[in-house]
């Protein structure tokens, strides 16, 4: 997305780049929204991904295109895309959670095995896409025993990073 053109000039920055982030937005934005956008949003982001300047809007894109209904395979396949990237895990795993948090309708038990799996791989992106799903159906649900009992598994994952952002969740308001 780079190639010959202007790089930090004075009147152009990267325009084709420019137009890649413009065009993952829109798709990102109106996605969720439209399941009918899904399968030609996977595709864009797949495209994207084998860029690396491009993985970071191929993201934003994939993470759209998710069925929070059924969301494992797709949150595992955005994990890949995270690897050797922890402050883009941390910036997509945000962006997950308030995803999550918005949607009205959540089939929570399927969201809890998506985080149970997610959580049990070791791996930092999908540890932090595990607490963000956590976090979500937690708050949205004033922290029954599943989303405690998941948040505790947590702060005992093989990531710090994951420990971490878990031991920062509080359930309840301590007096």
């Amino acid at each position: 997305a780079h190639g010959t053109e202007p790089d930090a000039g004075d009147e152009r920055d990267r325009p084709a780049h420019r137009r890649i982030e413009y065009v993952a937005e829109l798709l990102a934005d109106r996605t969720p929204r439209t399941t009918a956008l899904r399968p030609a949003a996977r595709s864009v982001a797949r495209l994207l991904a084998g860029h690396d300047t491009c993985v970071e809007p191929a993201t934003r894109v994939l993470l759209a295109s998710v069925d929070l209904g059924a969301p494992g395979p797709a949150l595992h396949e955005l994990a890949r895309l995270h690897t050797g990237r922890p402050a883009l895990a941390a910036r997509t795993a945000d962006a997950l959670r308030s995803r999550v948090r918005r949607q009205e309708i959540v089939d929570e038990p399927e969201l809890d095995r998506t985080a149970q799996t997610l959580a049990e791989s070791g791996d930092l992106a999908e540890g932090l896409f595990a607490w963000a799903v956590t976090v979500a159906c937690g708050d949205r649900t004033a922290w029954p025993v599943r989303w405690r009992a998941r948040l505790s598994a947590l702060r005992r994952h093989a990531s710090p990073d994951v420990r971490d952002a878990a031991i920062r969740v509080g359930t309840a308001t301590d007096s």
